[in-house]
């Protein structure tokens, strides 16, 4: 276990969501079932033990997230209301799920020192310029602690979980 801080984000289904809450587990099951909501853990214990401190614990997608958000009110209400942006952005959550799955598997396979590279550019000595950058990791964020992306360029945005403090 790790002696420091923890944080748990949870999904949790609600009377909103239209749906029986007496199934609220199965719900929930089939939002990781479909990528929507991801099982993972980070712990750096385990890079201190030499392995990948980054936990995947869910399997691959297995049923599609159409499939699952038709269970929700929210969505089918969506639906009914304007089927062709639904079913586009259906495409988009789709492609997005895929996308960020794919990252989680890559970084899951990593070993425990992934590469780190610098996204100030003006202090660092790695010389490296943003075309140069082609795969996601560690990112050192100017304050002195490296954080990890989560979305890439090209998105509506970054997104950064924290990693550890700065090595130097």
């Amino acid at each position: 276990a790790y002696p420091g801080p923890s944080l748990i984000i949870a999904y949790s289904h609600c009377i909103a969501h239209g749906i029986d809450m007496e199934q609220g587990l199965a719900q929930q099951k089939r939002a990781v079932d479909s990528g929507h909501w991801p099982l993972m853990r980070y712990n750096p214990v385990i890079r201190d033990a030499g392995g990948n401190p980054f936990l995947l614990d869910s399997p691959r997608p297995r049923m599609s997230l159409e499939k699952y958000r038709s269970a929700e009110l929210r969505y089918k209400v969506l639906k009914a209301a304007d089927p062709d942006e639904a079913a586009r952005l259906i495409d988009l959550a789709q492609a997005q799920v895929d996308r960020r799955w794919e990252e989680y598997e890559e970084l899951a396979l990593r070993g425990a020192e992934p590469s780190r590279i610098c996204i100030s550019h003006q202090t660092c000595e790695c010389q490296m310029r943003p075309p140069h950058v082609k795969r996601p990791g560690p990112v050192a964020d100017g304050a002195g602690a490296w954080a990890l992306p989560l979305a890439r360029a090209g998105n509506s945005g970054r997104r950064y979980g924290m990693l550890e403090d700065s090595p130097n």
